[in-house]
């Protein structure tokens, strides 16, 4: 239901939001499913995602006990590259804000048959790498915090199953 107009405003929420694709540390492609995630909402209040004054499908949120709302959005296939505004209106009380959900291109790899790659977790935080061919070693600093740091250490690593031979 809408609110009256020039009714109750929220004066003391902060509102935030904000869209991650579905998978960590991966950019939105168009066609992809977004997560959206927002918080300082009041409990139970109503959210609505809107594109211009379209209502985009699956935007109706609402704000658990902790005022964070979660939910996911389809994004079109055709969808257009860059930084799209999307108007974030909550209800009893009224505010609305904007968020800005990016659409990033789909850059092809290149080359990638020259390598093999490998994954895996040696450390939070890591920060720098250097192969040492005499050694046959992959050394890798990693820090957690911002100062003041609160851990920081030196890896040896092996290079070939990236199991961790020693640390500093």
């Amino acid at each position: 239901q809408a609110p009256a107009p020039f009714g109750a405003l929220d004066r003391t929420g902060a509102p935030q939001l904000r869209f991650s694709a579905t998978e960590p540390n991966r950019p939105i492609h168009a066609g992809d499913t977004v997560a959206v995630a927002g918080q300082g909402f009041r409990p139970g209040q109503a959210v609505t995602l809107l594109y211009g004054a379209t209502p985009l499908p699956g935007s109706a949120l609402v704000a658990d006990a902790q005022g964070r709302v979660s939910g996911q959005l389809a994004l079109p296939a055709e969808a257009e590259v860059g930084n799209h505004p999307i108007v974030v209106v909550a209800q009893a009380p009224y505010t609305a804000s904007i968020a800005l959900l990016k659409v990033s291109p789909r850059i092809p790899l290149s080359g990638q048959e020259g390598y093999e790659v490998t994954e895996g977790a040696v450390a939070r935080g890591l920060y720098q790498s250097a192969y040492s061919a005499r050694n046959n070693a992959l050394f890798v600093t990693a820090a957690v915090g911002r100062p003041p740091v609160r851990q920081s250490e030196l890896l040896r690593v092996d290079p070939a199953t990236l199991a961790v031979v020693a640390r500093v």
